[in-house]
């Protein structure tokens, strides 16, 4: 905080929602990149430049931060704390409980399993958790742990400090609302017709704002035959909107289209770190940041990381697979290439030449039927049905025993997948932190930020040591 009081500092700032445990990896991912690239900056402008995480604590989507994923029983499975409500209310004003922690923590325990570093993870979570702590408040504790040496400023958007400040920008964003928006369809047009697909959707008749009451979050849209801010129940003139702000600004909140203005307002921005579904959407926003005066800083694209372990590194050597195939998503070609090469084949060919031969005697005797006995066709049709099922059945159990001889290389295959391509996507999408800490302790965190990354759109492969 100190440095950024310093008149010449600038920031670099990226952000995301506070799910469990830290959410899917690539939210780490972002402040490694975030922390990563500051450090860089400075270094080479020689002014300071501070390393700020945006948390999206204003977002009503708890669906969205409720969950992690976990191994269990050879598949990945959702753990999650189910919500106190399927209101709209901001994730920083979602507590939750002990009961939650505790099944959670024991779930996920259950699911990691015993490790020498089991012990340190679980009473650092038990110390990181207080009674009734909302999602931004346990995301914060554990950010703030982890990354505690390397200057990271933690923004949560949902704030009451954060929104006084905010008031006179809430201002220009309510006076200049439809002028935003007709800024964000005209750039879409144009990206449109230069072959782009567009990434927000967004109405006419869209403000980009939210009103919060009653611990209800709902997108205000401007009614023009009555000059006025519309929620489903209430509405206000322009002038009484902005009366509002001034007596309770934490009533108003920024939507996808406004949040990037409003940090940009609020911050000197020298990059925005963004993630792939950013770096699409805020192409179409730059002349929304014209609108309101300001230039769009230089979005950076994240750091892109696989995790690879020992049991992995193996197996892939095992299995002769390059470690690029197995993230791009051919661990299952190669699976089924591998199965299709350990069944009888001889077996299936001499199954499909017997149904070739059903087919071509039941085709004569259908024939016969057809003519002579006609009352016989809805037997003569079951007869044929049962034979295919019994040869199907015994395609079926010849499979089966294929599956239970060779379930141990089968299942090689299968963890690749759920490791470095789960439900068809990066691992760093579906995967917890947690994992790798169990594994391997705390140290990761300090060999991780040594690392020499780079800006230039590779993806890093992180080979862990040890078991």
């Amino acid at each position: 905080m100190e440095k950024l009081k310093k008149p010449d500092s600038v920031v670099v700032v990226g952000g995301q929602q506070a799910g469990i445990l830290t959410g899917p990896m690539y939210t780490l991912h972002k402040i490694i990149s975030i922390i990563v690239l500051a450090r860089q900056q400075e270094e080479k402008l020689g002014i300071p430049v501070v390393p700020v995480f945006w948390i999206a604590g204003e977002d009503h989507d708890i669906l969205e931060v409720n969950h992690l994923f976990v191994e269990k029983d050879k598949k990945l499975k959702k753990l999650q704390i189910a919500p106190n409500t399927l209101s709209k209310k901001m994730v920083s004003d979602e507590i939750i409980s002990q009961d939650d922690f505790e099944k959670v923590l024991r779930d996920l325990v259950e699911s990691l399993g015993e490790t020498q570093h089991t012990k340190e993870l679980v009473k650092f979570l038990r110390s990181s958790f207080k009674e009734n702590n909302t999602y931004t408040e346990w995301f914060s504790t554990l950010i703030n742990t982890w990354f505690a040496d390397y200057g990271l400023l933690l923004i949560d958007a949902a704030d009451s400090s954060i929104r006084a400040l905010e008031v006179p920008f809430f201002h220009r964003l309510i006076d200049k609302s439809s002028e935003i928006t007709n800024a964000v369809l005209d750039q879409q047009e144009t990206l449109c017709a230069s072959g782009y697909q567009k990434t927000l959707e967004i109405k006419e008749d869209a403000t980009n704002l939210f009103l919060y009451e009653d611990q209800e979050r709902e997108l205000l849209s401007f009614d023009k035959d009555k000059a006025a801010f519309a929620s489903s129940s209430k509405i206000y003139t322009k002038e009484e909107l902005r009366q509002l702000v001034e007596i309770a600004p934490s009533k108003l909140s920024n939507n996808v289209v406004t949040r990037p203005l409003m940090q940009e307002f609020l911050l000197p921005t020298l990059a925005f770190i963004a993630g792939p579904g950013e770096v699409s959407y805020w192409g179409e926003l730059q002349t929304a940041f014209h609108e309101v005066g300001f230039t769009m800083p230089p979005v950076v694209p994240r750091l892109h990381i696989s995790w690879v372990d020992r049991r992995m590194e193996q197996s892939l050597r095992d299995l002769e697979m390059p470690i690029e195939q197995a993230i791009s998503g051919e661990v299952s070609v190669k699976r089924e290439k591998a199965f299709k090469a350990l069944q009888d084949q001889e077996l299936l060919h001499q199954i499909d030449h017997m149904k070739e031969m059903f087919d071509k005697e039941f085709a004569a005797i259908e024939e016969r039927i057809q003519s002579k006995h006609t009352s016989l066709v809805p037997i003569m049709k079951k007869n044929k049905e049962y034979h295919y099922r019994q040869l199907d059945f015994l395609i079926n159990k010849s499979v089966k025993q294929v599956e239970r001889d060779h379930a141990e290389l089968l299942e090689r295959y299968n963890r690749l997948e759920r490791m470095l391509h789960p439900f068809e996507g990066y691992q760093e999408r579906i995967w917890n932190i947690t994992y790798f800490l169990n594994k391997y302790g705390f140290s990761i965190i300090p060999k991780l930020m040594d690392q020499p990354f780079e800006f230039k759109g590779d993806h890093y492969l992180l080979l862990m040591s040890g078991e």
